[in-house]
């Protein structure tokens, strides 16, 4: 299930400045500025913002399981606690 050389959407990591009008924001890639999504909730964005570094995780995941090797845990809960607005403390 390789996906390193083929990304369908923009590159992460993405992010949510800060929210336009109450609980609206946007979502902007890092690199680019370039606006990705508008969020109509505060727990959304942050849930939006985290999607490539989600799926880095769980492909990384899929890859190591499906070649036997060991899957990077500490990234998938990265990107958990990035989604869900939780302190990163791995």
């Amino acid at each position: 299930m390789n996906t390193e050389t083929r990304t369908p959407h923009t590159p992460g990591p993405w992010y949510a400045p800060r929210m336009l009008y109450g609980d609206q924001g946007l979502i902007v890639a890092e690199e680019t500025g370039e606006n990705i999504a508008v969020s109509y909730d505060k727990k959304n964005a942050r849930l939006i913002a985290a999607a490539p570094d989600l799926l880095a995780a769980l492909t990384q995941i899929i890859d190591a399981y499906e070649t036997g090797g060991e899957g990077d845990f500490d990234a998938a809960m990265r990107a958990i606690a990035l989604a869900t607005g939780q302190q990163v403390t791995v």
